[in-house]
């Protein structure tokens, strides 16, 4: 799914903000390096595809990157 797309369901499902909603996912992405800087503690599971579009994160089909 693309960021639009997910802050579309994320709608449906009460009011959220665009910026609080782009905050969550960059918070949530395994291979963000800087968001892994930022939110230390959140334990992440998307992986961002060059597209854009945002998948689960699984190790054994995604690059390493975890830091």
């Amino acid at each position: 799914m693309t960021c639009s797309e997910i802050a579309e369901e994320v709608k449906k499902r009460g009011a959220q903000k665009d910026e609080t909603i782009c905050q969550h996912l960059m918070s949530l992405v395994v291979n963000l390096p800087p968001a892994r800087l930022h939110w230390k503690s959140t334990k992440p599971f998307l992986f961002l595809r060059p597209d854009g579009r945002y998948e689960l994160y699984c190790e054994t089909n995604h690059p390493a990157t975890l830091g």
